[in-house]
């Protein structure tokens, strides 16, 4: 039996916010492809693209780059305080994820989450913590590579101390966006499926 199939980048998809995202203009193409008969989507990596802004030399090999989550998304369920539109903030190159996301969640959206049954079932795989606290020591570190961070931030996953408490937030933070990225991805995927 044959089938059809495209290989299209989910950040290639339009998009009013700058880069393809896991959001309605997604779900408007997986329509299309229903429509058109096409049965298999090939994508890209959506892993946070890593050394030389490479998604095939990402940070992590289970982590979802941020960069994909829905602003619109958020900002319909009162998670953003606004929805930046790419044509007010950037020009050709568009916004990394933490450049599109800083700022703009709403005081509290992590809170409303707390006891969230499937935000503890993510943040609770042991990947999602140690990349949380990579990312906040990257930034802890003035975004430089890990062999030129501080001795004590380098070695933490050897040691496994506690979070320390000045990056604690920025980490809860970080395992909140995997989150998110998770329950877009899925709702893409079983649209998808």
């Amino acid at each position: 039996m044959r089938e059809s199939g495209i290989l299209m980048p989910v950040s290639a998809l339009p998009s009013s916010t700058g880069v393809g995202e896991l959001g309605a203009d997604t779900f408007r193409f997986i329509k299309n492809l229903k429509h058109s008969g096409v049965k298999i989507w090939q994508i890209l990596p959506l892993n946070p693209a890593g050394y030389g802004n490479s998604p095939y030399q990402p940070y992590s090999s289970c982590a979802g780059d941020e960069i994909y989550i829905s602003l619109e998304e958020l900002y319909k369920q009162g998670l953003l305080k606004s929805c930046r539109r790419f044509s007010q903030k950037c020009g050709k190159g568009g916004l990394s994820g933490g450049e599109r996301m800083e700022g703009a969640l709403s005081p509290g959206s992590l809170q409303q989450f707390s006891g969230n049954r499937g935000l503890s079932e993510v943040c609770g795989a042991a990947w999602v913590k140690t990349y949380g606290m990579f990312r906040a020591l990257k930034k802890e570190n003035g975004n430089r590579c890990w062999n030129e961070w501080k001795a004590e931030d380098k070695s933490w996953p050897e040691t496994g101390a506690e979070v320390p408490a000045h990056v604690k937030e920025e980490v809860q933070y970080q395992m909140f966006l995997q989150y998110v990225f998770y329950c877009q991805w899925m709702a893409v995927k079983k649209a998808a499926n």
